[in-house]
């Protein structure tokens, strides 16, 4: 799995003739930090307050030089929107957090009598920001150090910083481009970098092809091995060892790729060039790479393909690539499956994982994974698109709990989706951008309402 560290700087910003009243709070702003470095969060907290422009410009290059993914700028006391300002002008473009503790309220923990005005001096802070445009790309936080909520807060916005920092350096392969009529996976390499500084590598399919005739014939047959030793091969008469074998060819293909043009995840238009006149899919060496944390999705598809990193940098699990095939008003249900991609390490044991010969004449040759997400799982379910107008983006946030459906395939990998929300499976049908959606274990909605936030993205959210 691709775990990404999220590295963070503090700035504590007071007045120099407020310095003697900032030093009683700093014992408390600096909790802060020690609690972020037992999350597993790189912290840079200088010893000093920022006291003026000079002190904030200093700082803010050196959080620059260390290319921190967030800063916060931690106010305690009455202080100048000025020095913030001075701040934020060298560190433009880095996403951050206004951070206050209000001593006077009711319900504050920290036991400090002296009164300190840092809430005050926040709200001039915030209320200049807001004028520079900055409004909606920032999070306004006031709470105690102590309390679980604020660390929690600022864990999972750091976090989506750091996700962010990644995506700005990541590249993708795509092998071929969109599939068929499938205008919805089309997109504009332009707009792409300019939104998420992602670089797409352009192949085409005869490179991977080459790539295949020259795999290792050994190592094909242990990738082989491995596969059928692991899940469970439903009629070896049908799938035989030798499509295994060209199978564990193809990923080695795919990984000489990712290794020579130096990938984060791959996309291939796969049909028809791949699986019908090639003859192989590439379903079976997809998820062997999302397994191993490198996201490969499918029919050129290229935000489908980001909105899986997304999930799979916020939460280090492997994600499900699937079309929605349908949504149900009796029980509030969507239904999804994949046409036989899916990682074998979802379900709780591989042996649940059902191979089959892919559809020869409907998809052309290959391996499919099969099966059902088990009931009782909190899901996310998530889709970055763009919309209109082009160059406008949303993130479309979908969550819910897993259900068993007799009605989906049993020949391809599936999932049933019961959500919360009064006639949410009708949001759903009336907000939905595309056909394609990236499901990962686990609520990480909040991460995402924060990532649509920071990059200043619409918020679709079906619950």
């Amino acid at each position: 799995m691709q775990i990404i560290k999220p590295k963070v700087g503090l700035m504590q910003i007071a007045l120099t003739q407020e310095k003697e009243t900032a030093e009683i709070i700093k014992p408390y702003y600096d909790k802060i930090g020690y609690k972020l470095l037992q999350n597993n969060i790189e912290v840079i907290m200088p010893n000093n307050y920022v006291l003026n422009e000079d002190d904030a410009i200093i700082q803010a290059k050196d959080f620059r030089n260390k290319d921190v993914d967030l800063f916060i700028m931690m106010i305690g006391t009455w202080t100048n929107a000025n020095i913030a300002l001075a701040a934020l002008n060298v560190l433009r473009g880095k996403n951050f957090i206004l951070y206050t503790y209000n001593n006077l309220g009711p319900g504050m923990k920290c036991d400090i009598s002296q009164r300190l005005f840092g809430y005050t001096g926040a709200i001039e802070i915030k209320n200049s920001i807001d004028q520079m445009g900055l409004k909606d790309r920032y999070s306004f936080l006031i709470g105690s150090p102590d309390d679980h909520r604020i660390i929690d807060r600022i864990i999972k916005i750091s976090k989506t910083a750091a996700l962010i920092s990644k995506l700005r350096t990541s590249r993708i392969g795509l092998i071929g481009y969109y599939t068929m009529g499938m205008y919805s996976a089309t997109f504009d390499p332009i707009t792409v970098k300019e939104k998420f500084g992602i670089s797409i590598e352009h192949l085409g399919e005869n490179i991977l092809i080459n790539e295949i005739s020259k795999a290792d014939e050994g190592d094909a047959k242990e990738i082989a091995k491995k596969t059928m030793e692991c899940c469970t091969v439903v009629d070896p008469k049908k799938t035989d060892y030798k499509e295994f074998v060209e199978n564990g060819k193809m990923y080695l293909a795919y990984k000489k790729l990712i290794e020579d043009y130096k990938l984060d995840a791959i996309n291939t238009k796969c049909d028809p060039e791949m699986g019908v006149h090639f003859g192989r899919c590439s379903c079976l060496s997809h998820s062997l790479l999302v397994d191993e944390g490198i996201m490969a999705a499918c029919e050129g598809d290229i935000h489908q393909t980001i909105s899986m990193m997304i999930l799979h940098y916020l939460s280090d699990k492997p994600v499900m690539f699937l079309d929605i095939v349908g949504a149900c008003e009796q029980n509030n249900s969507l239904q999804f499956i994949s046409c036989g991609f899916a990682p074998t390490t979802i379900p709780n044991d591989s042996k649940d994982v059902k191979l089959y010969p892919q559809m020869q004449d409907a998809k052309g040759g290959g391996i499919t994974q099969a099966y059902t997400l088990q009931s009782g799982e909190k899901v996310t379910i998530f889709r970055i698109d763009e919309t209109y107008p082009r160059g406008h983006y949303s993130g479309h946030i979908i969550s819910g709990t897993s259900s068993k459906s007799e009605k989906i395939w049993k020949e391809w990998p599936a999932a049933e989706v019961v959500l919360k929300g009064d006639k949410a499976w009708d949001h759903f049908s009336q907000n939905c951008t595309a056909d394609h959606f990236a499901l990962v274990l686990g609520d990480y909605s909040e991460e995402l309402k924060i990532f649509s936030k920071l990059m200043g993205f619409e918020t679709i959210n079906t619950l």
